[in-house]
């Protein structure tokens, strides 16, 4: 006959076996990482992964989250006139977004965000009808500098990352 303590056991694995593929969905503790506005915008340590951009001023820099690794997104005003541009920050590009904000990006301006958190982020630029989503993965936070521009051009939105891809020490 089982003893009382083996049909514990037995249950709790079969408990913790039948949730372990439901737990990947449920969000990280604490929800989403605070999204707040700095006065200067952060150190590029990569060149432009789109060559012909440029900026006379950053309209706004947004910091995200708090951790020491960092991914930046650069969004380019390439066109002659301003822009209302709205912005996402999100987990994925089929969820909603937990951060929303409207800009008005004067020509030649730029928005840069410092994704300072290491996880997943879907980062979704909108200009009137237009829409480009950008997927910042995991991976992308090691000791790499990256970053990724996306230039609205007036005709399309473009997006292109940029890495040092150096290799994170550790040995063989």
């Amino acid at each position: 006959m089982p003893s009382r303590r083996a049909f514990l056991a037995v249950g709790g694995a079969g408990l913790a076996a039948s949730l372990s593929g439901c737990l990947s969905s449920v969000p990280l503790a604490g929800g989403p990482p605070e999204v707040r506005e700095e006065s200067d915008p952060p150190d590029r340590g990569v060149p432009s992964a789109i060559h012909d951009l440029s900026a006379n001023a950053t309209r706004a820099t947004l910091a995200v989250g708090r951790g020491s690794q960092h991914h930046q997104v650069w969004i380019w005003n390439a066109t002659g006139r301003s822009r209302e541009v709205t912005l996402g920050i999100g987990g994925a590009p089929d969820e909603e977004p937990w951060f929303r904000e409207r800009y008005a990006l004067d020509a030649d301006a730029n928005l840069a965000i410092d994704l300072r958190e290491s996880r997943k982020y879907a980062i979704a630029v909108e200009v009137g009808d237009r829409q480009k989503i950008v997927e910042v993965r995991k991976s992308q936070f090691d000791c790499n500098d990256s970053a990724t521009d996306v230039a609205i051009r007036d005709d399309e939105m473009e997006s292109q990352t940029i890495s040092t891809a150096m290799g994170c020490g550790g040995g063989f």
